[in-house]
């Protein structure tokens, strides 16, 4: 939301409000004067994502893999930025607020903590290829256990929640909202805007970069070297070969490192302008905020293409097509079924190329 200190002051009825004195980004969001833009981003979004999450919980062999458990994870996350943020965002571009002073504070805060949360889950992501590559049966081990999955799953929700909150709940500047009803204003300290940005956006990359140099230096070294053990069971309850369970692997990280670059380049310039723009509302600072407008378009298309990356270079797309069979999946050439292995004996003994047993 922007609104300009001579339009406040001219309307009749309106105590006098300069802006200036707060940080912009605390009261802002984008669309300014483009809701037909922010409908498309919207609707775009919401379509991929639910149609992303269908797909992996349709196809048998993908809703059995926790790595793409996580993806759905961050679709969900991309699902509700769009549903609760931008749609309130498109909403105010077409008239005044009227949905009161609490539902403002919730739109604004889940502003920042859904991507927050969409970035540790993508950071996540990255750590669980990591330990994949470097400790195969370290991570079977890991995961196998349900709780250990469900908490995994929830550290992204939790961790934004408790961070986030907090500093927009506890570190707003008081504002005298006497005849600007009509308004969606909610304004923080400068020092809780940079805590905020630095928090949920700067070092949040920060460790996105370094996880990623990190796990490409795992696919250069062609590691994981063995998954003997991690081959003789899966998540999926039936036995892969090492060639496919490699191959699989691969193509996550192919689309995990571009879907972090997109994380990268979609959304840390909205954060850096945003932060650094100069507080002003009128002239010479026009050309800046049409800049972070622009920005914020970009921001928010994000969610919308991260489901086409996870499309193209991993096994979902094979789902769009197989879905109706997703049931006979586990005949596949590369699967073959369990007989008498159990999951305590496949962490325990490993076969040889000559078909003998070796206890470990």
């Amino acid at each position: 939301m922007m609104n300009s200190n001579k339009t406040l002051k001219s309307d009749p009825g309106v105590a006098e409000f300069d802006l200036s004195s707060y940080a912009n980004s605390s009261h802002e969001r984008g669309f300014i004067n483009s809701a037909k833009v922010g409908i498309s981003i919207c609707v775009w979004n919401i379509a991929v994502n639910l149609l992303l999450i269908f797909f992996i919980l349709c196809f048998r062999r993908t809703r059995r893999q926790f790595v793409m458990i996580q993806i759905t994870n961050i679709a969900v996350i991309d699902l509700l930025t769009s549903a609760l943020v931008d749609t309130l965002t498109i909403y105010y571009e077409f008239g005044q607020w009227k949905l009161g002073q609490t539902m403002c504070e919730a739109w604004l805060i889940l502003d920042v903590m859904l991507p927050f949360a969409a970035f540790l889950g993508i950071m996540l992501l990255n750590f669980d290829r990591l330990i994949f590559a470097m400790r195969p049966s370290f991570y079977y081990t890991l995961f196998n256990q349900l709780p250990h999955r469900c908490i995994y799953l929830a550290i992204p929700w939790v961790l934004s929640s408790i961070i986030i909150v907090p500093i927009w709940l506890f570190c707003e500047v008081p504002v005298n909202t006497i005849g600007l009803h009509f308004m969606c204003i909610y304004a923080l300290t400068e020092r809780a805007m940079v805590a905020s940005s630095v928090i949920s956006l700067f070092l949040p990359c920060m460790g996105l970069i370094v996880l990623t140099v990190l796990v490409l230096v795992t696919v250069v070294s062609q590691m994981p070297t063995n998954l003997n053990e991690f081959s003789s069971v899966t998540f999926e309850e039936h036995r892969l070969s090492q060639r496919a369970l490699r191959k699989r692997h691969y193509s996550i990280v192919l689309a995990l490192c571009i879907v972090s670059f997109c994380a990268l380049v979609m959304q840390l310039p909205f954060g850096t302008i945003s932060l650094l723009q100069p507080q002003c509302i009128e002239e010479p600072c026009t050309s800046v905020l049409e800049l972070l407008q622009n920005l914020s378009w970009l921001r928010s298309a994000t969610p919308g293409v991260r489901p086409i990356i996870w499309f193209l270079f991993t096994e979902i797309k094979f789902s769009c097509c197989c879905c109706v069979h997703a049931e006979s999946d586990s005949t596949a050439p590369e699967a073959v079924p369990m007989t008498s292995y159990t999951h305590q004996e496949a962490l325990t003994s490993v076969s040889n190329a000559n078909g003998s047993t070796i206890v470990t």
